[in-house]
C-alpha cells in the first residue's frame, strides 16, 4: 500500500513502509493504544473513538452478552435427518 496507489487520501505521505499525514502515529503511541492504556480523553486527536473501542472490546462480558439464547442453542443443535 503507497500514498500514489488511490488508497491513501490526499495529503497523505508514504516514507520507508510508513504513513505520514495527520493521523500519523509513533510505534510506542499505538502499542499503547491497542492495548487499552490510553484513556480516550489522553488519545492523540482523532484517536479517542479508537479508545473507547478497545477499552469496550476488553472490557468483561455483560450477563445479557453471555447468557443462554434459544437462538444459540436452536443453531447449534442437530436437525433431524429427512428419510428418502
Amino acid at each position: 500500500m503507497t500514498a500514489t496507489d488511490g488508497r491513501f487520501p490526499k495529503g497523505w505521505g508514504s516514507g520507508e513502509g510508513r504513513v505520514t499525514g495527520p493521523l500519523a502515529l509513533d510505534d510506542d503511541t499505538a502499542e499503547r493504544i491497542l492495548h487499552g492504556a490510553v484513556a480516550p480523553d489522553d488519545a492523540p486527536p482523532g484517536y479517542s473513538r479508537v479508545s473507547e473501542m478497545v477499552a469496550v472490546l476488553q472490557a468483561a462480558p455483560t450477563a445479557a452478552e453471555i447468557a443462554p439464547s434459544r437462538y444459540a442453542f436452536s443453531a447449534a443443535a442437530p436437525r433431524p435427518r429427512r428419510s428418502r
